[in-house]
């Protein structure tokens, strides 16, 4: 606040630094304001001056809050979903899985990142993935719901039920895979 900035400008008429410079909040009583405060030391012969100078970031820090809070807000969705979410390349291999990656299939999210999905689906199974995959990447459409056994961390094997659907991200597409356990319901149908 407005100590760090004094010492910032002390710091700079000693010659301790060229240059300093601080975001603050400066809330009024009408709404919260932040400025971006910079001190920049110019000398003229034996006198020492500093140039201080104050933007109003405001609207950015509003931005910057804003996002946040969409962000904080997005992550507890995901960090509390049922449903397992994976983000794949299009090859299958693991870019990012949701923290339901332990409760549904008892592998921690980071121990599947880097790793082809393929490799957890029952060799039965994988044909119909890898074409469901190479479907929605080439169409870049949403597949329809498929059903594969999932191996656990355990050794069974558990069913789930996906859908995949493209995105571009830095102008790669990826694939996010939402699937659910249906291995209760698919015991009870047979």
């Amino acid at each position: 606040g407005a100590r760090e900035f004094a010492e910032g400008i002390r710091a700079v008429l000693r010659g301790e630094c060229e240059e300093f410079q601080a975001e603050y909040a400066c809330p009024s009583p009408a709404e919260p304001r932040w400025f971006l405060g910079r001190v920049t030391r110019f000398q003229r012969g034996e006198a020492v001056r500093v140039v201080v100078a104050h933007e109003n970031i405001t609207e950015r820090k509003l931005a910057e809050l804003s996002l946040q809070q969409r962000e904080k807000h997005f992550r507890s969705l995901i960090e509390n979903a049922v449903d397992l979410i994976l983000e794949v390349d299009a090859t299958g291999r693991v870019q990012y899985a949701s923290p339901s990656a332990f409760r549904l299939l008892g592998y921690q999210p980071s121990a599947l990142v880097g790793r082809n999905a393929l490799e957890f689906i029952h060799h039965e199974d994988v044909p119909v993935a890898r074409d469901s995959l190479t479907k929605v990447v080439q169409t870049r459409n949403r597949s329809p719901f498929n059903t594969f056994r999932i191996r656990h961390a355990d050794g069974s094997w558990r069913i789930l039920e996906a859908t995949g659907q493209t995105h571009a991200e830095d102008n790669e597409f990826r694939v996010i895979v939402n699937a659910r356990d249906v291995t209760e319901r698919q015991l009870m149908e047979d």
